[in-house]
């Protein structure tokens, strides 16, 4: 009755830890290296003959850390084979190349929204041979008996559909990662600015800081100008982020955060209209304190 996870995990899954915690299991969470991500070694550290679970998320979601969950997967599996491995792919999903077979886990959870399909459509991998108690009991027609009800069928084709409009993975990685390496380098000559993710984060997400600019004020400033960011991910609103705390950042780095999105729609045209946005606010906000 023993788990594993990480303070810097979605809080879907934070708060599912908390109720089982209630319910008596023991719940270790483990602590990110400077970028946000979980390494390999805390994971082992902690790893005992009692630990049922592990749930790790593979890229983080307002940092775009990547952790090596496959690695994690075979040398956990290797010393306790009966452990379940369960990772919140949703950041990762159709955008780093990973097949359940290669990552050798137990469970994955990805979400629809994250490659343009409807919002409230996701899906749940659950490896051959692992029975789970139903989720919505009922008639248990559904997913192996997992699942009871109606099926919302236009968003599972919509999500089928966003999945089959999706250009090659590979291709689409590098051209992202190209857009991120222009963004970061021009953001970093502006003024106050600093940047969070690490070089080896996931391109599709970009954490810097505005030092000296509440992040609320920029992002204010920002959608004035029809630039839209967020300070964070959607779930943590109106709090401090417990993901670039936990990494050590200081205060008034966490308070101005911003958390920058980019799609395979995203252009560099709009990416100067970003730089160009952050630059402005970053002088004419100063000049009013």
């Amino acid at each position: 009755r023993h788990i594993i996870s990480s303070v810097v995990e979605h809080s879907a899954v934070r708060k599912s830890l908390e109720l089982l915690e209630k319910q008596g299991f023991e719940i270790t969470r483990l602590a990110p290296q400077p970028d946000g991500s979980i390494a390999e070694a805390d994971v082992m550290a902690a790893l005992r003959e009692d630990t049922c679970l592990v749930s790790l998320m593979m890229v983080q979601n307002e940092t775009g850390a990547v952790t090596d969950i496959a690695g994690i997967a075979k040398a956990v599996k290797a010393k306790n084979p009966n452990t379940l491995i369960h990772t919140d792919a949703v950041q990762a999903f159709m955008k780093v190349p990973f097949s359940a077979k290669k990552l050798g886990v137990d469970l994955i959870a990805v979400s629809g929204h994250k490659i343009h399909a409807p919002k409230g459509i996701g899906a749940l991998y659950i490896r051959k041979g692992l029975n789970l108690p139903p989720y919505i009991v009922g008639g248990g027609q559904e997913g192996r008996g997992i699942y009871s009800g109606t099926q919302p069928m236009p968003s599972i084709l919509g999500f089928d559909g966003a999945m089959r409009a999706l250009p090659d993975l590979r291709m689409q990685l590098e051209q992202t990662e190209q857009l991120r390496d222009y963004f970061v380098r021009n953001a970093t000559t502006i003024p106050d600015v600093v940047i969070n993710s690490g070089a080896d984060c996931l391109p599709y997400i970009t954490n810097l800081s505005v030092m000296g600019h509440p992040a609320q004020t920029m992002l204010n400033f920002l959608s004035e100008r029809g630039i839209y960011v967020s300070g964070g991910s959607a779930c943590s609103k109106g709090h401090r982020s417990t993901v670039l705390t936990a990494m050590g950042l200081e205060p008034a780095r966490i308070d101005s955060a911003l958390r920058i999105s980019f799609s395979r729609f995203t252009t560099k045209e709009e990416i100067d209209m970003l730089l160009n946005g952050l630059e402005s606010g970053a002088t004419m906000l100063k000049k009013k304190l």
